[in-house]
């Protein structure tokens, strides 16, 4: 297997099989169908056209040829050189490669990713095989969830709620719509040690089967295993920031050299998104730096903001809607824990009015109320909570 980068045009993974673009007196040439496609063809009459990714010294030429080949769907493009302020290609692409076409042979595997910049020539079976898993949504980790516990639970005006529990098959049966996974490092009651941590990550993939999997960031586990788990799960990074923001900043970039080191190994991986994990204490007095830790959650890479909450006031609530405002124009979801600390003594109903008049995107519980919350959300209309809650902030003084 050879390896070889560049610069990336377009976005999406490919799969195809080499045509080389050659040239006389400057003319680009029609590839002809490599003779094992066509005694293919010939043997199974199949009219579906192979996947072709033409190898040409100079993009434009193969651009040229691109929707002109009668024998195969073009798929992508590898291209020693290209114009440096070229658009965005309708075709998946890497320009700038170190290869010459008149040294490259037709009917070579060839594997393109353009998002990464990376052409695989010849590729193990192993990561065709992952590609073709991730690309026919086939992969065997992933089930399809087709029960009513399942279907998301939308409010009455139509507004989705996320309800998120522990990595455990009751909350998968329960209906959990996601799946987060805290390590657990001490020996329970029974004495028996805990799995190594990478261990306990391998069994939240499995369980999850296809569920997003929130995970509590661990320096424990490396980050080479973190993106190579992401190829079977769409995992978020859970990242505890609290006062240090530029720990998202950090931890980004130890996914990102990860990521190369993997690449360069011949692993297919990716890069989870991340979230971050804070406690709101609403009893400082300055309530601008409510805003300012959101702006610089976004501003640091955050896509998720999971909240620990304590809404003993209706100051504190005021403060909190505030602050998920705030995270929602910066296109930030909020998810909040749901427990006894978050409106201290209220009901649950009360509890979730609140939370969704606020505006937040999801919920974390344990999977025994996971089928209990869902109900109560489609019960529910955000646009009257939110409403009912504005009327409670002038009641309180809150609001003018």
């Amino acid at each position: 297997m050879q390896r070889v980068r560049g610069r990336g045009l377009g976005v999406g993974t490919v799969l195809g099989t080499a045509a080389v673009v050659r040239t006389r007196s400057g003319i680009p040439i029609l590839p002809p169908m490599p003779r094992r496609l066509a005694e293919d063809r010939a043997r199974h009459r199949s009219s579906e056209p192979p996947h072709v990714i033409l190898i040409a010294d100079d993009y434009d030429m193969a651009q040229s040829v691109a929707h002109s080949l009668p024998w195969g769907r073009v798929v992508g493009i590898v291209a020693a050189s290209a114009p440096p302020d070229l658009p965005a290609s309708d075709l998946p692409a890497v320009v700038d490669v170190p290869i010459q076409a008149e040294r490259m042979t037709n009917d070579m595997l060839i594997l393109l990713d353009a998002g990464r910049g990376l052409v695989l020539i010849d590729p193990e079976a192993a990561l065709v095989a992952q590609y073709q898993a991730e690309a026919e949504r086939i992969a065997p980790r992933r089930r399809l969830f087709l029960e009513g516990a399942h279907l998301p639970a939308h409010t009455l005006d139509g507004v989705v709620v996320q309800v998120i529990a522990e990595a455990s098959e009751p909350a998968v049966t329960a209906g959990a719509d996601a799946l987060y996974l805290t390590l657990r490092s001490e020996p329970p009651v029974s004495g028996v040690p805990p799995p190594a941590p990478e261990q306990q990550l391998e069994e939240a993939v499995r369980v999850a089967a296809g569920k997003p999997l929130f995970l509590m960031h661990t320096e424990t586990i490396p980050a080479a295993a973190m993106v190579q788990a992401a190829t079977r799960v769409d995992l978020v990074l859970v990242v505890p920031v609290q006062n240090d923001p530029s720990r998202l900043t950090q931890v980004a970039t130890d996914l990102i050299t990860a990521e190369t080191l993997c690449q360069e190994q011949g692993k297919i991986c990716h890069l989870p998104l991340l979230a971050a994990a804070v406690t709101m204490d609403f009893s400082e007095a300055d309530e601008a730096q409510d805003i300012t830790r959101i702006e610089t959650l976004a501003a640091r890479g955050a896509a998720r903001v999971l909240a620990q909450i304590n809404l003993d006031s209706p100051r504190c609530v005021r403060r909190f809607a505030d602050v998920v405002a705030a995270a929602t124009s910066a296109l930030l979801p909020v998810f909040v824990h749901v427990d006894e600390h978050t409106l201290p003594g209220a009901p649950l109903e009360e509890i979730v009015r609140t939370l969704l008049g606020a505006g937040v995107s999801g919920l974390l519980t344990w999977h025994g109320q996971v089928a209990t919350l869902k109900e109560l959300i489609r019960t529910l209309n955000v646009a009257e909570c939110r409403e009912a809650l504005l009327r409670q902030f002038v009641a309180d003084g809150e609001m003018p």
